[in-house]
């Protein structure tokens, strides 16, 4: 697809030497895993990436991929086939879709849950579809190939991420709605992060201590603190922190100027977060 936008830009008015390619949340994995994939480069010259930089679920290790499908196709009963992939052709989308879904159709699972039947749940750093580092054509997960500098050359870069975004990330099997006190804060954080780190990520986001004796001064009356202060927790791990260390990372790593000299020259990076509320909500008239 980046081939054929190279050479068919310019019939829609487009310049094929300035090709910006865009990606938001599973899109900025797309951008992401362009910005590292060799037989891409030479085809855009910017990347725009928003809330998803470089992060920890980019990619997916082969093994992983390998179970998934192994999975899948015993489930369809299609093991016995000398071609699995031909009886998973003959099947309906709506029975595909029924065995592939991460949580076949539960929603309460939420982003982890990990009640999913199918091999290494959906977490907030593992996807069960999306890009496999096979080795060819995808080398290593591109926020190591960022690490060692494996970054198509020639290209600027604009990344960042939105305020307040770590809350699509919250719902679990456990606290599919809400977080209502410290107890349920560390037990959310354990559960999320691991034994390890959930008590260190519940030492660093602990909310500031109310003023008011009640939560009557809340809105709604009701105390949002460990909501929110989860929701800060899992917005940096996914979204923010991968996104500054990317910018760091890119804006350090000196590339060809062009491919008739050796000079080199910083890429020119610009990082940003939207954190404007707008006056009108999309909820029609819902503040």
């Amino acid at each position: 697809a980046i081939k054929w936008v190279s050479r068919n830009i310019a019939a829609f008015g487009g310049d094929p030497k300035r090709v910006m390619i865009y990606g938001e949340s599973a899109g900025a994995t797309s951008v992401s895993v362009q910005t590292v994939l060799p037989s891409s480069f030479g085809f855009f010259q910017r990347a725009a990436i928003d809330s998803g930089a470089f992060n920890l679920w980019t990619s997916k290790p082969w093994q992983d991929a390998v179970d998934v499908y192994s999975n899948v196709t015993a489930t369809l009963g299609c093991t016995a086939w000398s071609d699995p992939l031909q009886c998973m052709l003959t099947k309906d989308t709506r029975t595909l879709v029924s065995v592939s879904d991460s949580y076949y159709g539960n929603a309460s699972c939420g982003h982890n849950g990990g009640c999913s039947r199918l091999p290494h749940p959906e977490t907030i750093v593992n996807t069960q579809w999306g890009p496999v580092v096979d080795g060819e054509l995808l080398s290593a997960s591109p926020p190591e190939l960022l690490r060692q500098g494996k970054v198509a050359p020639n290209v600027d870069f604009l990344i960042g991420s939105n305020r307040n975004e770590g809350s699509s990330f919250l719902p679990t099997a456990r606290y599919p709605l809400f977080i209502s006190d410290a107890s349920e804060f560390a037990d959310w954080a354990a559960i999320t992060f691991g034994d390890v780190v959930g008590p260190r990520v519940e030492a660093l986001y602990v909310p500031e201590p109310m003023a008011a004796t009640n939560t009557t001064e809340l809105p709604g009356g009701v105390d949002y603190r460990y909501l929110y202060a989860a929701q800060e927790a899992v917005g940096d791990f996914i979204l923010h922190c991968p996104t500054r260390r990317a910018a760091r990372i890119l804006s350090a790593t000196a590339m060809p100027h062009n491919s008739s000299t050796a000079n080199t020259t910083r890429r020119r990076v610009f990082a940003y977060t939207f954190d404007h509320a707008p006056r009108m909500s999309l909820n029609f008239g819902d503040p």
